[in-house]
């Protein structure tokens, strides 16, 4: 920007002012510290604020704060508000994560959004070199959910202080590794979508954890021990990283006894290097090749999560079940036997068939048995 726009910028800027506060304050309650009443809620989003934060503190009964969308680089003069718990600071321009010292008897803060700042590096921060007061995740360690989306931290190390934390999300960041997190048990979501990560060897050690995004990562491997430790997990996004293998993915994760609902794998070097017949028992079927290897792909991955929902977005119906189980079961072999001896005509290829037409051929093979053996089924049971 030239001089000019800057100075315009900088002329645009508005100071918080105590009237300003005020005004922007809502939400009588009774008032903590006296038989009076006081205002609990700020809410000064998208006013284009910069400067301090201290005149704040006139109304210390404030329990949420919501500046999004405006200039602040820091939050310093949050610390005069006893009973915050709730403090929205997405879009501005912050440079470090939560800059202020504990309030006067300890922080009380519990959600912080931070996403969209100009925060860099790590999410701890030193003490203030003259107080000597903890900042940053150390001076709140109460917290219980963090979002920090949208930054360019590269570390998390020191994030092990808040233990009670349950909700941290930190993609579209720069973290290569998940050092920091293992502490964390009590984490139940935890986004680190869009990061660098060639690693990620902490996760075995959340099992509480019930959502995990990683998706859009360098990752080529997952920690062994994840299936077996996330036993409570419900949610994993895998999509668009560098997972070669697909029956390595099923292995890590537990297969049929995964607790996962849903589930993303598009997006990786293992749908185009998904040979059918490497997957399939009994080299009953050939190899598949472009849309019908995709359709294959599905239905291995359906067969192996007997619990998903949805697999890529996708619901997975009934009779996607069913078709995986017998285009992938132990018993697939069998199956096709019998189609072949009683429908000669019709299942003259059912590996192409089943991939490339699965939803007609499912029709195809039910209305072929109603034909065969619902009369005579139809004639006994009415006998």
């Amino acid at each position: 920007a030239s001089c000019c726009e800057m100075e315009e910028l900088t002329q645009d800027d508005r100071q918080l002012t105590p009237e300003l506060v005020t005004s922007f304050s809502s939400h009588l309650a009774p008032d903590q510290n006296g038989p009076s009443i006081a205002f609990t809620e700020f809410l000064a989003a998208n006013q284009r604020l910069s400067g301090g934060l201290g005149h704040v503190g006139t109304q210390r009964n404030l329990v949420s704060v919501n500046v999004s969308g405006n200039r602040l680089t820091s939050l310093l003069g949050l610390q005069l508000l006893p009973h915050l718990a709730m403090l929205k600071a997405s879009d501005n321009r912050l440079l470090s994560v939560l800059d202020f010292p504990a309030a006067e008897g300890g922080s009380r803060l519990r959600v912080a959004e931070l996403c969209r700042n100009q925060i860099v590096g790590a999410v701890s921060l030193p003490p203030d070199p003259i107080t000597d007061e903890d900042l940053g995740v150390d001076a709140h360690a109460g917290l219980e959910e963090l979002r920090l989306d949208g930054n360019s931290v590269r570390s998390l190390r020191g994030i092990e202080v808040v233990s009670h934390l349950r909700l941290l999300s930190v993609g579209g960041n720069e973290l290569q590794d998940t050092a920091g997190l293992a502490p964390l048990t009590a984490l139940r979501t935890l986004d680190l979508s869009s990061n660098g990560l060639v690693a990620c060897d902490e996760l075995p050690w959340l099992v509480n954890l019930t959502s995990l995004s990683l998706a859009n990562n360098q990752l080529s491997t997952l920690p062994a021990a994840l299936g077996a430790a996330a036993t409570r997990l419900g949610s994993l996004d895998l999509s668009d990283c560098q997972l070669p293998s697909l029956s390595a993915v099923v292995k890590t994760l537990g297969g049929a006894g995964s607790p996962l609902r849903s589930l993303w794998l598009r997006g990786n070097p293992m749908e185009t290097a998904y040979e059918a017949s490497a997957h399939i028992g009994h080299g009953v079927h050939k190899d598949l090749e472009g849309p019908a290897a995709l359709a294959d792909f599905r239905l291995y991955a359906l067969y192996s999560f007997p619990r998903l929902h949805e697999l890529d977005g996708v619901p997975a119906s009934a009779e996607d079940k069913v078709a995986a189980a017998n285009h992938h079961g132990a018993d697939t072999a069998d199956l096709i036997a019998i189609r072949r001896s009683h429908f000669p005509e019709v299942v003259s290829d059912a590996t192409s068939a089943c991939a490339a037409e699965l939803p007609s051929l499912i029709e195809l093979y039910k209305n072929q048995y109603t034909a065969a053996f619902g009369s005579k089924a139809s004639s006994n049971g009415n006998a």
